[in-house]
């Protein structure tokens, strides 16, 4: 059995995720994808396959990631469809986003995930994806919803095994030629930055 996150030292952003979606941009028939105004999934997809690639390489000189997996659009919790179960309803935090924006008792099916396959003991990383041109202000404050109650780390009394407690959120906003990232933690947006041409700007 593999160390639980809290005890899995290593920087997902700068050593996975960062050089992933920089590549990306990097690659003229890759970013060709934002520029044509492709789907979504199809920008996702070709980003989950670059990112496999380079935790791949870490995952062979890091044994603490050899039980850690990367899906696209996994929606499972265990043997059960992923869901927002109503532990809000326990919770103290009255202007917490999830409970502002009524998300419910909704299916959540992350763009990305890191995580280890039926446990929920060593959940890393849940990422969503928008292009920059997507104004669709209920699609985005669902995603943020499922980012915030994904890392949300209440305890979720006598239903331990539906709480997910994701280490790491990242909202990912992509433009043609830069990127940005909102990171998120216990339930709250934590830091928003920019990047273009492989530097943070």
């Amino acid at each position: 059995m593999g160390l639980k996150y809290r005890s899995l030292s290593f920087n997902w952003l700068e050593n996975i995720i960062v050089p992933t979606i920089d590549l990306f941009y990097n690659t003229p028939i890759d970013k060709e994808l934002i520029t044509r105004d492709a789907s979504e999934r199809t920008i996702v997809a070709n980003i989950y396959c670059k990112m496999n690639l380079f935790f791949q390489k870490n995952q062979k000189s890091n044994t603490v990631l050899e039980h850690i997996r990367i899906d696209v659009e996994y929606n499972r919790n265990l043997i059960d469809p992923k869901k927002a179960y109503m532990k809000c309803d326990l919770c103290q935090q009255n202007r917490c986003f999830v409970r502002t924006h009524n998300f419910g008792e909704a299916n959540i099916v992350p763009d990305i995930i890191i995580h280890r396959r039926g446990s929920n003991d060593d959940n890393q990383v849940a990422i969503e994806f928008k292009k920059n041109g997507n104004k669709d202000k209920n699609r985005r404050n669902n995603d943020i919803a499922k980012l915030t109650y994904l890392t949300c780390q209440q305890p979720f009394e006598q239903n331990e095994k539906y709480n997910y407690k994701y280490r790491y959120g990242y909202f990912i906003d992509m433009d043609k030629d830069s990127y940005s990232v909102t990171s998120y933690e216990n339930a709250k947006e934590k830091t928003k930055k920019t990047r273009k041409d492989g530097n943070w700007i």
